[in-house]
């Protein structure tokens, strides 16, 4: 992500950010932790909700049968559902904050040889 200098107008939506949420997001692209926080919580709630579904639905489908394997793997395949959800959700956030370029002289995120040495002191 490359942040570039913004103008007094707010900044354009991520580009996937479905259509009929942009106007939800213009009143709060100004305040970039809001969204971010709105962000990350909805995302948690979404992976839940989606683990709920996954689970209601796939145990309807697991009950014919009588072998614990298949509700394994249905749990399973809920959690990693959910938990990419999640991730999502964090990643989100962290694209709706304002965060510096790497390399912005924080030293974050260069490499080490090309950060600025500090001068050794000169013994006489």
């Amino acid at each position: 992500m490359i942040v570039t200098a913004q103008t007094d107008a707010a900044p354009a939506p991520s580009t996937w950010l479905p259509e009929w949420l942009e106007g939800l997001y213009s009143p709060l692209a100004t305040h970039p932790l809001v969204l971010a926080t709105l962000v990350v919580v909805v995302g948690p709630a979404t992976a839940i909700a989606a683990r709920w579904l996954i689970l209601l639905a796939g145990r309807r489908i697991t009950r014919r049968t009588q072998t614990e394997l298949d509700d394994q793997l249905l749990r399973l395949a809920a959690w990693v559902v959910a938990l990419i959800i999640g991730y999502l959700g964090v990643v989100g956030a962290a694209e709706t904050l304002p965060l510096p370029a790497a390399g912005g002289g924080s030293g974050v995120g260069v490499p080490p040889a090309a950060r600025p040495r500090p001068r050794q002191p000169r013994i006489p």
